[in-house]
């Protein structure tokens, strides 16, 4: 991504010592890919930019799994005040994968937790992954069985840039190249958009305000959830309906 040249560099490392121990508030904004640099070119110049090996956007793929019934999908469309998600994380430039399991609880907090996997587990769960996945669910207050329930449901790819706020306790991702495969065998791809996501404390970043500035509102999204309205428009998409019949319409 061009436009992110004109900032400074971060390592992983300093990035999650930086900004990665605080109580957070994430805000999602889905915006046309040809806003993204007028948006980067607006911030501070002491804004800096994750950088791996002279690398600064990274390929990541997502594969969700879900019960027959989508009992994942149906408690966050309607929503309901328990609610959980299931996902392996491959990093597919820098190597790495995980699985990922996140609990909302009745108060609204989420709490996400991750175990390393091998790459070769990423589309099927194995027993020991299945075990590990009961035990969070169950630390959250979801039946465990559903662990043993879980097929795989839709893969989501995308390219992710990540930055530090220029204030030091904010960060934002620009997810691009959005694409969606369900495992029915349909096919959603989105080249034309970006979504921005900020992480921060209960007062806004400079990255919100700007986007504010913009015309742009956070708006109630998921990958998993908004992904697979769209495929699949049979299913009630309550939340997403607006998403749904306007951006993620007609790609």
């Amino acid at each position: 991504m061009r436009a992110t040249q004109r900032f400074a560099p971060i390592s992983l490392h300093d990035l999650v010592s930086d900004a990665g121990l605080m109580t957070r508030l994430d805000r999602k904004y889905l915006l046309p890919l040809d806003d993204v640099a007028p948006l980067l070119h607006q911030l501070n110049p002491e804004t800096r930019v994750l950088q791996i090996d002279d690398e600064r956007t990274f390929r990541y793929r997502s594969v969700y799994f879900d019960t027959p019934d989508l009992k994942s999908y149906h408690t966050a469309a309607q929503p309901r005040r328990r609610r959980f998600k299931v996902r392996t994380r491959s990093y597919v430039d820098t190597g790495g994968a995980f699985i990922e399991v996140k609990l909302r609880g009745p108060r609204g907090v989420t709490a996400k937790s991750r175990r390393e996997i091998a790459q070769t587990e990423t589309d099927r769960l194995t027993d020991d992954v299945r075990a590990t996945v009961a035990n969070l669910l169950e630390s959250g207050a979801v039946d465990g069985a559903i662990a043993w329930e879980l097929q795989p449901t839709v893969a989501s790819t995308y390219e992710r840039t990540t930055l530090l706020a220029h204030e030091g306790y904010a960060r934002a991702t620009i997810d691009t190249a959005l694409a969606w495969d369900d495992h029915d065998g349909d096919r959603l791809r989105m080249a034309d958009m970006a979504i921005v996501e900020t992480k921060s404390s209960a007062q806004p970043s400079e990255i919100d305000r700007r986007l504010w500035r913009m015309g742009y509102r956070p708006q109630s999204m998921s990958k998993y959830g908004t992904g697979m309205a769209a495929l699949r428009p049979h299913l009630p998409s309550n939340r997403w309906t607006r998403l749904v019949r306007g951006p993620f319409s007609g790609h």
